[in-house]
């Protein structure tokens, strides 16, 4: 059973990032932190960009910083009474994954949050996030996926 289960995994891949959104009441910022698979990411950019790009095997070049800050601005937005503007921090690879890093203007907590997240759903229509949205001790989680990529945090 066990090796029938591992087959299916390798034969049917999934597609699943997670995303954090910590508010960060020293710098009055939040902060924004996104997992997702390097060879997804890849294809992603590759399909967002027309270009060929090997950032599984190879360090992230300016270009493709450029593209991953170009990319997240437009399929990753938080709003409330207004769009916060979201800061491309930078990106780091561990292992197989990818984690890139938001940050947004200084803002006081905010009651109300939209946040939408497009990222990899159109180059995979089974692409699912996880969203944690941490303020003090407070978590809020959803899920996000194709067919709700937006979700109200109060």
């Amino acid at each position: 059973m066990t090796s029938t289960l591992l087959l299916w995994f390798i034969l049917h891949p999934f597609h699943v990032g997670l995303t954090d959104i910590h508010y960060n009441a020293d710098s009055e910022t939040y902060q924004v932190s996104i997992k997702i698979f390097t060879d997804d990411l890849e294809k992603g950019l590759e399909e967002f960009s027309g270009m060929s790009l090997d950032i599984v095997d190879s360090d992230f070049s300016e270009t493709t910083d450029s593209l991953i800050a170009n990319y997240m601005a437009r399929h990753f937005q938080i709003t409330s009474t207004s769009t916060l503007n979201l800061d491309y921090i930078g990106s780091e690879k561990e292992y197989d994954v990818t984690w890139i890093y938001l940050e947004s203007n200084r803002t006081k907590i905010q009651e109300y949050l939209h946040v939408t997240n497009e990222i990899l759903m159109s180059t995979y229509s089974d692409q699912t996030h996880i969203l944690h949205l941490t303020v003090d001790d407070n978590i809020q989680s959803e899920l996000i996926h194709s067919e709700k990529t937006t979700v109200d945090f109060n």
